[in-house]
């Protein structure tokens, strides 16, 4: 087998859809499938309208919000902004959103560069790498930071910061991933079919990159644990599965 590349028009005479297993941009931000739709492919997945919206951490929040739906504080700070007010800027963010906090692009997948931020100082020097006119980084700036040479940060225009989530006394306090797969009925109606949320474990305080896809690292549990009384975790599992398909139509995944 010799691997020959071919146009969509091409192959939309071959097949009759595709299965995009493409990770991050452009298999999850809607390029790939707007290209796809204009020769009526068909494809797993969301369509373009979707996956617009979900690959920004921001503009999904937004719209979440817009709908009623409880997220995080948040907002977007640009590289005009900081190019503008400098460290008053960072000064400002913290004042209104208090330490630790998080930061991380809104436009880059899962894991990518999210960091928690425990002073002002801090906040300053990432937004100097994050926002950098060159690819490379400054080594100062990336021992400040304690970054590696294997350790992505990118380089982008906008910042995404978050309220730092804690337990507030919660008795139980835990991440979890849920999945899902959708179903078309005889009637031509989208199911959606909830799979049971896994409790996710972070070694360090971020989930890394490694940790949510290196086979062998990171832990998860199934059923996450939201409770030792099984009368609870049936309740909770049960609203939590709820809560995340409602998200999924709101934003329309499918």
């Amino acid at each position: 087998f010799a691997p020959k590349e071919v146009s969509l028009e091409e192959l939309s005479r071959r097949v009759e859809g595709v299965f995009i297993a493409l990770h991050g941009r452009p298999g999850e931000d809607g390029t790939i499938q707007r290209d796809l739709a204009k020769f009526g492919l068909y494809h797993n997945g969301s369509l373009a309208h979707s996956a617009e919206i979900t690959i920004n951490k921001f503009e999904t929040n937004k719209k979440l919000r817009e709908l009623g739906f409880l997220v995080a504080n948040h907002r977007l700070v640009s590289k005009n902004e900081w190019l503008k007010e400098g460290n008053s800027l960072a000064d400002q963010v913290v004042a209104d959103f208090g330490l630790p906090l998080i930061a991380k692009p809104a436009d880059d997948g899962c894991s990518a560069a999210v960091r928690k931020v425990k002073t002002t100082e801090e906040l300053q020097t990432f937004m100097s790498a994050i926002f950098r006119d060159s690819a490379d980084i400054n080594e100062d700036l990336a021992v400040s930071l304690g970054i590696g040479p294997a350790d992505e940060l990118p380089q982008k225009n906008e910042l995404l910061i978050e309220q730092f989530i804690d337990s507030k006394g919660a008795v139980r306090f835990l991440e979890v991933t849920g999945g899902l797969v959708t179903h078309v009925n005889e009637h031509g109606e989208i199911i959606y079919e909830m799979f049971e949320p896994s409790e996710s474990l972070a070694e360090s305080e971020i989930l890394s990159l490694e940790e949510k896809f290196l086979a062998g690292q990171g832990q998860n549990i199934t059923p996450a644990r939201y409770s030792k009384n099984a009368t609870e975790q049936k309740r909770i599992s049960k609203e939590v599965r709820n809560t995340l398909e409602k998200v999924a139509k709101a934003l329309d995944v499918t």
